[in-house]
């Protein structure tokens, strides 16, 4: 191929990536605010016990649900996407600073921007960040591979 169509390819790729990155990042955000304000709802109209009860027997398998689903849509994006560049060093070093710029701006406002009342919201949020380095690498390994035809697993 022509340089300037493989130059052009490069752009479409952080064109899209940026895209899909902002997009996955802003649903996760979503995700984790809607479920802080069901679970603050639910905290502050139920007993203690019930709580946490209801909390392990049915918000812990729904989430679990929705972050499987969400992280098998990101992979499955992400290996399309990647193929869009030719420049696998480019596609690669991009991709991976577009990821942690964003999932840093997220946890800077997440941790910085609230205001904690709450011993469990505080153990809610460790959680939200655990699970957001979970998506970064799950960004990450999945562009590596897919960039070196490799196998991708969850």
């Amino acid at each position: 191929m022509t340089p300037l169509v493989n130059l052009s390819r490069a752009v479409i790729f952080v064109v899209v990536f940026f895209l899909l990155n902002y997009f996955v990042y802003y649903g996760f955000s979503w995700l984790v605010f809607k479920s802080f304000v069901f679970i603050i709802q639910w905290k502050t109209n139920m007993n203690w016990f019930w709580f946490w009860t209801l909390m392990v027997a049915l918000v812990l398998p729904a989430v679990s649900i929705i972050w499987y689903s969400l992280k098998l849509f990101t992979v499955i994006l992400v290996r399309y996407t990647a193929r869009i560049c030719t420049y696998k060093k480019f596609a690669y070093y991009v991709g991976e600073i577009m990821v942690f710029s964003q999932s840093g701006w997220i946890l800077y406002r997440f941790w910085f921007d609230n205001h904690w009342a709450d011993v469990s919201l505080i153990f809610l949020g460790v959680v939200f960040t655990i699970l957001l380095f979970s998506l970064n690498f799950s960004f990450i390994n999945t562009l590596r591979k897919s960039l070196e035809n490799k196998k991708i697993e969850l």
